[in-house]
């Protein structure tokens, strides 16, 4: 179930960075507007509210769900993924879009792998990375979302790359309510706080997101969260070397920049 709040989040994320990719491209908003007010309803069907998700808990979730509830929130998480999917199907059909996006913004894995480009901008251009499959965390072992790459790495092919994952993630939740199982829902509470550190990393919309912990064996002293940032100097050269103006706002959207891990890490 926590799985399923975490995915649910990230096509919202994601969903939210198409937006800003393609301002220009009629349809898109009204999808997305639609597909997250179906997202937003979920998560008031399953945690009470729509916008603060703090439905997770160490060691389960907050509260479980009756059988109605999982009917309920498949059928409203099924629509955004419908959608998304016709989305999609007319976006590989524009040409004028395609033509507009192929050859742009171009890294590729080579350059990737060589300036550590992680996330959705690494995978466009072929590099294997995502933790989810790689160090499995969570129920990721059990359900393992699909590998989502492009060769291209330009910003057609990190445009494809995030539609596949967003649509991708609501298929995840789609599969995880479908057959979800029965049984302890909330782990119980530590009755005492081991002394040591515990470094966790997990994938975030816009790539790896480290956790670390410190403990003196009574209460945590140093909570300290790496977010991905933005892309460092050379990835943004690579990016933009002898592009139009007029394709470097294109470009810079297409890199799928967490703003708030931007200011968190600045």
């Amino acid at each position: 179930t926590s799985v399923f709040a975490v995915a649910s989040g990230r096509s919202a994320k994601i969903s939210a960075i198409i937006a800003a990719l393609l301002t220009q491209a009629s349809g898109f908003e009204r999808t997305r507007s639609a597909a997250s007010t179906w997202l937003l309803a979920a998560m008031q069907r399953l945690a009470g509210h729509r916008l603060v998700i703090d439905f997770v808990r160490p060691g389960g979730v907050s509260e479980d769900i009756d059988e109605d509830e999982r009917a309920a929130i498949l059928r409203l998480v099924e629509r955004p993924a419908q959608a998304l999917y016709r989305f999609i199907d007319r976006t590989v059909r524009r040409r004028g879009l395609v033509r507009r996006l192929v050859g742009i913004g171009r890294l590729t894995r080579d350059a990737a792998e060589r300036l550590g480009a992680t996330g959705p901008l690494g995978r466009a251009s072929g590099v294997v990375q995502d933790a989810r499959m790689q160090t499995p965390y969570a129920a990721y072992a059990a359900a393992p979302p699909a590998q989502v790459t492009q060769t291209s790495g330009d910003a057609y092919g990190r445009l494809m790359v995030l539609l596949l994952e967003s649509y991708d993630s609501l298929q995840l939740v789609m599969r995880l309510l479908r057959s979800l199982p029965g049984g302890a829902w909330q782990g119980d509470v530590l009755e005492s706080l081991p002394p040591g550190s515990s470094t966790v990393t997990v994938e975030a919309p816009a790539g790896p997101l480290r956790y670390t912990l410190r403990s003196d064996g009574t209460r945590l002293t140093d909570v300290r969260i790496e977010a991905p940032g933005a892309p460092q100097r050379l990835v943004w050269r690579a990016l933009l070397a002898g592009a139009l103006v007029e394709d470097a706002a294109i470009i810079v959207a297409s890199a799928a920049t967490c703003a708030a891990c931007v200011e968190e890490s600045s």
